[in-house]
Order: structure tokens, then C-alpha cells, then sequence
């Protein structure tokens, strides 16, 4: 299973950030890392689809499709907001997910051959400096959201 993980760092922190709440803060910090996770996770799945056109068709086997396998969560770990984006997909006894991780690595079949192993995940690692971008920029927009609300002239 493929899994990219990413976290806030908060070494920089300004005057304005110090006078807002811990749960203020809280509320910031992963609605941004939100942004981010949704960032590679759209990534991914867009590489998926174009490595295998298929995998946006549904099967009546399944109850859902093998692009729904490329999941993204934001969670707390310590004081940290920390994201993630993996491809293990759902274990609902009707989801068909768990076979997107077969065409991330390939596999080898001996009576059916074998399968090629697309590297979709690993190749949206590359975009991670983007989606730390798009938290930068989505934490700026979160503060003056807060500005605006709270009325600080910090």
C-alpha cells in the first residue's frame, strides 16, 4: 500500500497566531491540511485514470468504482494536524477498492499473466511541494477569514 503522510510544521509562529484560541487554531490548521490531502488525492486519481481509462467504469460486481480506492484523511497526532492520502480503498463486503493496489505495484499472475504496476502513488509524491503550497496559501486565507471575524488588528 502506497501511503503519502504529511504534516505542519509550527516553528514560525507570529502575534496574531498567539491570540487565537487553541480551537481556533485547530480549526485552521486542518481545514488547510484538508486542502492539501484533497490536492494529491485528486492528483492521484488523475493519474490513475489516465494509466488505466477503466477504472472510472463501473462494475456490477462492486458497489463502487477503483478510483474511489485513492483515499485522503487529515488526523491529529500530538499537537500536529498530520494528512494522508493511500490507495487501500474501503473494507465494505461490496467495495471492489482493494484492487486498486494491485495495479500500483504490479503483480504476477501465473494462469491469467501478470499485471503492470502503473506507480500512480509514487509519482504524485512529486506534487507534495504543491500541495504544501496550497496549505500556505489556504492558511493565509483562514487568517483573514479570522481577522475579519474576530476583528484583530494584531
Amino acid at each position: 500500500m502506497a501511503d503519502i503522510k504529511f504534516d505542519i510544521v509550527n516553528d514560525d509562529i507570529t502575534p496574531f497566531v498567539r491570540k487565537l484560541s487553541s480551537k481556533d487554531w485547530f480549526n485552521i490548521e486542518k481545514r488547510a491540511m484538508r486542502k492539501g490531502v484533497n490536492k494529491l488525492k485528486n492528483d492521484a486519481r488523475r493519474r490513475f485514470r489516465s494509466s488505466l481509462p477503466a477504472v472510472r467504469k463501473q462494475n456490477p460486481k462492486y458497489s463502487d468504482k477503483m478510483t474511489d480506492a485513492i483515499m485522503g484523511k487529515t488526523f491529529v497526532s500530538g499537537k500536529n494536524v498530520k494528512g494522508e492520502v493511500h490507495n487501500a480503498g474501503t473494507r465494505k463486503k461490496t467495495s471492489g477498492t482493494y484492487r486498486a493496489r494491485f495495479y500500483e505495484q504490479g503483480s504476477t499472475r501465473k494462469k491469467r499473466g501478470s499485471i503492470p504496476g502503473f506507480h500512480y502513488m509514487k509519482n504524485t509524491e512529486a506534487k507534495l511541494d504543491d500541495a504544501m503550497q496550497k496549505v500556505t496559501d489556504q492558511l493565509d486565507v483562514e487568517f483573514e477569514k479570522m481577522i475579519r471575524k474576530k476583528g484583530y488588528d494584531g
